[in-house]
């Protein structure tokens, strides 16, 4: 027996190591930004003529959770556009995540914080010149990711906040409620 010790530990250990690793209490899987105008609603009795349509930058985030219930999970966006010298930040702070893949967050960024960025210059998704997206449960990171580069790269920039929003700050609010994680209501 004690021969074949050796051989045993070999096999296992890396499927040990790869079994623990697969089990991440969070991990992010996919982020996925987009370029998308203003939503046109049409209100009744009240308009305003000649208002077009902005582009906005929405970041999603799928990301996967392990816990049974997760009382409040916060995903930090970072948001670096080409030319850039500061980094854009922002939170989303979800409530009671449930266990499973494909849990979502969004984020976004204004058509004039993107004008500021860029300089006035035209944007489009060859614009963005990398997203990094962080999970923390309880102010702890238990997750991060960057859309091209994977490393966390935004520790190195400064970093500018209140460029990014969370859904509710935006015309995006009422839209695709059950598609994301609650968020946590705002004042508490």
């Amino acid at each position: 027996m004690h021969r074949f010790l050796p051989t045993l530990v070999a096999v296992l250990l890396p499927c040990a190591v790869a079994c623990a690793q697969s089990r991440l209490p969070f991990e992010i899987t996919k982020i996925s930004p987009e370029v998308v105008k203003t939503p046109d609603y049409d209100i009744k009795g009240y308009s305003k003529p000649g208002d077009r349509p902005k582009e906005w930058l929405e970041v999603e985030v799928e990301f996967k959770a392990e816990p049974e219930l997760t009382t409040e999970l916060t995903v930090r966006y970072y948001v670096l556009f080409d030319g850039q010298q500061e980094v854009y930040v922002g939170e989303v702070v979800h409530v009671n995540i449930a266990k499973g893949r494909e849990r979502r967050s969004v984020a976004y960024i204004a058509p004039s914080a993107i004008e500021r960025a860029l300089g006035g210059k035209g944007f489009s998704s060859a614009s963005i010149r990398d997203i990094g997206v962080e999970l923390l449960d309880r102010g702890r990171p238990v997750a991060q990711l960057g859309w091209k580069n994977k490393q966390p790269w935004w520790q190195q920039l400064p970093q500018k906040t209140g460029m990014v929003l969370n859904k509710t700050e935006t015309p995006f609010a009422p839209l695709f409620w059950d598609r994301y994680e609650a968020i946590r209501a705002s004042g508490r």
